[in-house]
Formats: structure tokens, C-alpha cells, sequence
């Protein structure tokens, strides 16, 4: 071992094998041997000691040390991966020199970041305050900066705020991009709240000016934005969990939050506001018409659903619907009298129209139904229509075996 020692000793520092691995965290490529380290061997602490060479603690030019050093130097802002990998600092889309209202994205004051944007795909801070729905709702406070999803969640916490605090605010300026509110409650009051969006293809409303100023008492009666649209939004949830919500229940609940006494109208305003807001219109509806006989024929195999429709101005409209569900006409091939009784009745609604329905008896005597349609009146071409799509389902090839019964006939 000795030998070996010297002969190591003796060759030059190029030709020498590395003795162990230095980068697989530190264990040997090879079992050492206690001898190695004997007291006979060379003291490493020598300068002129090289038996073992290219340490961890030298450098050549392939290291990562020496290649940051020489492509980074220090200057972060060379690393393009640290955006990718989230490096927190003061990130602006427009500069330093930034006007401060022109993206909701920019900021010149100095502090922590207040919340997250997306920005061409990537994750970008903001220190503007991001106005949350869940949580602010519940007693709006704005300040300047301040970032709200779009017009109409800015101005219902506008409302909010004028039935919490009784004040008299209108707004002279309501547009898509741009709402201003002005305090209207006494004359030469300084109030000022101006929100606008950063662009026209963006939603988002952010407040650009905000005096909350005022100079004058707080109203004592119901103040304007205290209307049904108001309250049908405030208690949507509510009237949807309990349908026979009384009218005493809603003004008392009003009076309660808010301080305000409404009436019976009001009332009942706000109750079908908030109905359409769940269920939407009744316009709206026909168009789930197409989706509803998909599903019913899906549920009853072999159902019979015809909706006939119209053009008006390249406008496709509703005009008829028949249905026959299939269970039904079963029923009644298999246990009811051959007597079919026809009867038709006015709708009343938004929507007029005719309801035309057939309907049988059972073994008991009752009443049981077969099929029915929706048309747009009573008429001669109505009912043949009605009469043929039943004829074809009920499989009717002898009428004169078959007593047909009309409303006519009572």
C-alpha cells in the first residue's frame, strides 16, 4: 500500500483518477481501506500534498458556480425562469412611470401585494384592493384602486351601502364601462364615487375618484334604492328556500336589517323578481323545450313529442306541442273502456293559448289521461292536427268502434 501511495504521489496531477464521487452525495465509488489513512500516508494539510485532486471545493469551468457567475453575474432580472417559477416582487405591466389608473395590473405606491390577476396566461400581484362578493357584500367600504368584477356587482354594493347608511345617491353616469354616483340627499354635498373599466373588451370596474364626504343627515324615511330589484337580489336565497315566504315575514325582515317599512306591492315585486332571477323568464324557458322532450323520451321509452314551430323575421318561434307518454297509452290499451273524451281550455298566463287533451276511463270509472297539446287557438285545423297525432299513437284504424265524447256533451 505504500507503493501505491508513492506511485499516486509521483504522477502527474492530469493522468490522476477521481478516487471517490464528489457529486453523488458524498458516498464512495469504492471501499476505502483503513490504511489509507494510516499515520504512514502524507498530512493533506501539506500545500505540495496532490495524491487527491478536484475536491468539492474546487471549481472548473463546466461547474454551475462558475456559469451563473458568468451568464447571471448576480442580476436576477437575466433569469427569465423566475417569473415562471413565481418570484415575488413589485411586477408592473406599464412601467414606473405609470399614471396609477390605467390597468388594474399597475401600481406606484410601495407595500405587499394585495391580490392576483391573470395577465396574458400568467399569475401577476396587484397592490389594489379586489373587492370580494361573500365577504364585502355585507357592508361595502370603498377606497381608491379598489377592483370590482363588473358594473353590476359595483353598483348593488353601491345600493347596499345607500340603505345601510340612508343616504340619497343617484347616478347621473351609468354606463357599461363608466358609473359615477353623486350624493343627492342636500344640496352642495361633496360625496364623490367614480368607477370605470380599464378597457372596453374588460368587465372589470375599478374606482378611480372617491370622496366619502358628506354634509348631510341621514334620511329618515325609505330611501330610493330600497326597491324591489334591490330587495329581490338581497333575499334571493331566502325566497327561493321558503316559496310561501308571507308577506308580513319580508317587511318585517326588511325592518329588521334595514330599518325601512315597505308595502304589500313591494312585496310581491320583489318575490317574483327574485323567482325570475333563479328560474329566469318565461320567454327564456322555451328555449329548455327541445331539452325537456329529449329527457322525457329518454325517461319513457317510445313517448310520441311533436313541436311544430314558425318563422317570424328568420326567428324561429313556438307554435305547437303534443305529447304522449308512453306508459299512458299502454295503460290504456290494456285497461280502459274504449271511450275517449276530448276537451280543450283557455291558459291564462303571459303566453295565451289552448290546452287540447284526450282522456279515457278506467274500470273504475275514472278519469284517465291519454295525451295532450298546447296550440294557439281552438280551431278547425287545431283539432285535426290533435286528432290525427292521436289517431296514430292510439293506433286507431276503425273509429266506429270507439265513442268519442266532446266538452259539447256534458
Amino acid at each position: 500500500m505504500g507503493l501505491q501511495s508513492e506511485a499516486l504521489a509521483g504522477r502527474p496531477k492530469r493522468d490522476l483518477k477521481r478516487a471517490y464521487a464528489t457529486r453523488s452525495g458524498g458516498e464512495c465509488s469504492r471501499l476505502i481501506l483503513e490504511e489509507e489513512f494510516s499515520s504512514e500516508s502524507t498530512d493533506s494539510d501539506d500545500p505540495m500534498y496532490d495524491a487527491i485532486v478536484d475536491s468539492d471545493y474546487e471549481l472548473n469551468e463546466e461547474d454551475d458556480d462558475v456559469l451563473f457567475q458568468r451568464n447571471v453575474d448576480g442580476d436576477t432580472n437575466k433569469v427569465h425562469e423566475f417569473d415562471e417559477m413565481g418570484y415575488e416582487g413589485n411586477i408592473s405591466d406599464v412601467g414606473e412611470d405609470s399614471d396609477g389608473f390605467k390597468s388594474v395590473h399597475s401600481s406606484d405606491s410601495e407595500g405587499e401585494d394585495q391580490g392576483p390577476f391573470r395577465v396574458n396566461g400568467k399569475k401577476r400581484f396587484s397592490n389594489w384592493v379586489e373587492f370580494n362578493v361573500k365577504t364585502d357584500m355585507k357592508n361595502p367600504i370603498f377606497c381608491i384602486g379598489m377592483v370590482f368584477p363588473n358594473n353590476e356587482v359595483f353598483k348593488h354594493a353601491v345600493r347596499k351601502h345607500v340603505v345601510l347608511t340612508k343616504k340619497e345617491l343617484r347616478f347621473p353616469r351609468n354606463t357599461k364601462h363608466q358609473v359615477l354616483v353623486r350624493c343627492k340627499t342636500s344640496p352642495g354635498c361633496p360625496f364623490w364615487l367614480y368607477a370605470s373599466s380599464t378597457n372596453e373588451n374588460n368587465s372589470t370596474m375599478q374606482v378611480v375618484r372617491y370622496t366619502p364626504e358628506h354634509k348631510c343627515s341621514s334620511v329618515a324615511k325609505r330611501v330610493y334604492h330600497c326597491h324591489a330589484p334591490f330587495l329581490a337580489e338581497e333575499y334571493k336565497s331566502t325566497f327561493m328556500a321558503d316559496g310561501k315566504w308571507s308577506r308580513e315575514g319580508i317587511q318585517n325582515k326588511v325592518i329588521e336589517d334595514f330599518g325601512m317599512h315597505i308595502g304589500y306591492a313591494m312585496c310581491y315585486r320583489a318575490k317574483s323578481r327574485a323567482k325570475k332571477l333563479v328560474e329566469g323568464t318565461i320567454e327564456e324557458q322555451y328555449d329548455l323545450l327541445e331539452s325537456y322532450a329529449c329527457e322525457l323520451k329518454k325517461r319513457n321509452l317510445g313517448t310520441t313529442i311533436w313541436i311544430p314551430t314558425e318563422l317570424d323575421e328568420n326567428v324561429r318561434k313556438f307554435k305547437r306541442i303534443y305529447i304522449c307518454v308512453a306508459a299512458l297509452r299502454e295503460g290504456w290499451k290494456a285497461g280502459c273502456r274504449p271511450i275517449i273524451g276530448l276537451v280543450g281550455c283557455h291558459l291564462k298566463g303571459v303566453h295565451k293559448g289552448q290546452l287540447l287533451s284526450a282522456v279515457g276511463i278506467d274500470d273504475n270509472n275514472g278519469m284517465y289521461p291519454i295525451a295532450w297539446a298546447i296550440v294557439e287557438k281552438e280551431m278547425k285545423d287545431s283539432w285535426s292536427w290533435f286528432m290525427t297525432s292521436l289517431k296514430d299513437d292510439l293506433e286507431i284504424n276503425r273509429s266506429m268502434a270507439y265513442a268519442f265524447i266532446s266538452d259539447k256533451q256534458k
